[in-house]
């Protein structure tokens, strides 16, 4: 038997078992098997992963998000969906067009449903972010750069008496830039041979998307730093190497740790054993950006978080009651200040950078930000698209988001004192 008929063959085999494990109700959820192409070996072949199987989902439990991107994955491939998935689809469409696109449903913004089932897909990332969350509201940007204008302190006089003027102020004018950059992932998907297999990964594709989605913008906000060279919060090297240029932190704009660690260095403190009072000397550092405590929030990771919840003044969530729902993540509160727990503050080395020699990233961080002295702004949703790769028989699904951040005032000056870092934390 030639290669070609036992291809056949395996190909007809494993159908037959998927199709007998369909006719078995009794047995655990059912499962598809999948093959995803990884990466090119050395000889340039491509290489693929051991099988992975998929739970095999209801057609209820689809939206319309991923119904649509299951379309446009197998139209890429020029297939089709199944009858029953098409029509599920075409009425969660015609819903959308009547409730979010007309008043009457008569069928208009049929073209616009691509952009209701990304958005729908967007909010679901926003409602699962942890530090972006912390400033609302985001700014919806028009254009690639904008700006944050500032307006200095007017003073106030007692006039002389009725009718008359007082020393008119000059306040100073400031503006900052706010910039959108454009950040990409790329998933390849191999061909299966039973179509059905796609619309079984879909659902998994979109958990993916949405985790990944949100911890990266807010490992953004937190960890993104423009600095080449030696200089970047995220790479130290003992060894003087500079960090690649195709770092993946080098997103154009620089985040809140940047900010304290290479800007306005001052607000920074070398902590040590944790203690109840290092948590005040961030809000120290923080002065008149800390007097109102609720705007404020400490971001710790999840080791500084397990030191913190032993102290003694550490008011954990269960201790909160109707405040423990303040903010979305939030496990504690210092000082009537919330606390933050974010997977996206990782361990560093003594200096409160990460360290390339990772059995030098043992300690732990701390920051403290004022909510409202920070702007995130968005210049593009969350956009999927899908591309065909015939030579290599895959379909590639290319997620992009254009996203900014930037503060108000001077970034290089010690009045601007609304962000802090504790670091060197031992944990």
């Amino acid at each position: 038997m030639d290669s070609l008929d036992k291809a056949l063959k395996d190909a007809k085999d494993i159908e037959t078992q998927l199709n007998a494990l369909d006719n078995k109700e009794d047995e655990k959820p059912l499962v598809r098997k999948m093959r995803f192409e990884t990466n090119v070996n050395d000889a340039g072949k491509a290489t693929r992963n051991n099988d992975r199987f998929i739970k095999k989902h209801t057609l209820d439990e689809y939206g319309l998000e991923e119904l649509a991107l299951c379309r446009m994955i197998l139209a890429s491939r020029g297939s089709e969906m199944p009858d029953t998935y098409e029509d599920k689809f075409q009425s969660l469409a015609d819903k959308a067009r009547k409730y979010t696109m007309t008043t009457d449903g008569s069928g208009t913004g049929a073209e616009l449903i691509d952009t209701v089932m990304w958005n729908q897909l967007f909010q679901d990332i926003q409602s699962k972010t942890l530090v972006a969350e912390l400033f609302r509201p985001w700014r919806d940007m028009v254009s690639q750069s904008e700006e944050l204008p500032s307006l200095g302190n007017v003073t106030f006089y007692k006039p002389a008496g009725e009718g008359q003027a007082v020393t008119a102020t000059d306040p100073a004018t400031a503006k900052r830039t706010i910039t959108a950059y454009t950040l990409k992932a790329q998933v390849d998907i191999s061909d299966e041979q039973d179509e059905d297999a796609i619309i079984a990964l879909i659902p998994n594709i979109r958990s993916i998307l949405i985790r990944n989605a949100k911890e990266t913008i807010d490992e953004a906000i937190l960890n993104a730093d423009a600095s080449t060279g030696k200089t970047n919060i995220n790479y130290y090297d003992a060894a003087g190497a500079d960090i690649a240029t195709n770092s993946r932190f080098l997103l154009g704009f620089d985040g809140l740790i940047h900010y304290c660690l290479n800007e306005v260095t001052g607000q920074k403190s070398d902590m040590g054993t944790l203690e109840v009072a290092d948590f005040a000397t961030l809000i120290g550092l923080l002065g008149k950006y800390a007097d109102v405590p609720e705007r404020c929030a400490f971001i710790v990771d999840r080791w500084t978080k397990n030191k913190a919840i032993q102290l003694d003044d550490f008011r954990t969530v269960d201790k909160l009651g109707a405040q423990a729902t303040l903010l979305t993540g939030q496990i504690g509160q210092v000082y009537g200040v919330p606390v933050i727990l974010s997977d996206q503050v990782q361990k560093s080395n003594a200096t409160g950078q990460v360290d390339q020699t990772s059995g030098n990233n043992t300690k732990g961080r701390i920051v403290l930000v004022n909510r409202d002295m920070w702007q995130f702004g968005i210049r593009r949703n969350v956009r999927v698209a899908v591309q065909r790769d015939e030579p290599k028989t895959l379909t590639s699904v290319v997620v992009s988001m254009r996203i900014g951040l930037q503060c108000f005032g001077d970034r290089s000056s010690a009045n601007y004192c609304h962000t802090a870092l504790g670091y060197n934390v031992t944990v």
